[in-house]
């Protein structure tokens, strides 16, 4: 969508993606499962966030 190839963008601590662009910076959170396979840990999100920096 954004015209950016998936080799392009590194993946940081297993889930931030920085898009690389020029100006205001972009990265997107795969949002992986927060509390891991515990019963108490946070419910995982399907769909990727992102943020701008």
């Amino acid at each position: 969508m954004l015209g950016i190839a998936e080799a392009e963008c590194d993946i940081l601590n297993g889930h931030l993606c920085p898009l690389p662009m020029q100006g205001t910076g972009v990265i997107v959170d795969t949002m992986p499962k927060w509390g891991g396979e515990r019963p108490e840990g946070a419910p995982s999100i399907d769909t990727p966030i992102f943020m701008l920096l």
